[in-house]
């Protein structure tokens, strides 16, 4: 019984992993943001995380 949660975890932890890489691909959010506005880290990640979905779509 774990085993297979543990299997299931493990399988959707892989997908989450592959895609924070994929986006990172863009280099904007793998540098240090010195803006201390959260509106724009969020654009910053909104805008990769819709690049990527669009990539892999």
């Amino acid at each position: 019984m774990q085993h297979r949660a543990n299997r299931h975890h493990s399988s959707i932890r892989v997908l989450v992993e592959h895609a924070i890489a994929g986006i990172k691909t863009f280099h904007c959010l793998t540098h240090r943001i010195r803006n201390q506005s959260s509106a724009l880290i969020d654009q910053f990640f909104g805008l990769a995380g819709g690049l990527w979905n669009y990539k892999i779509s």
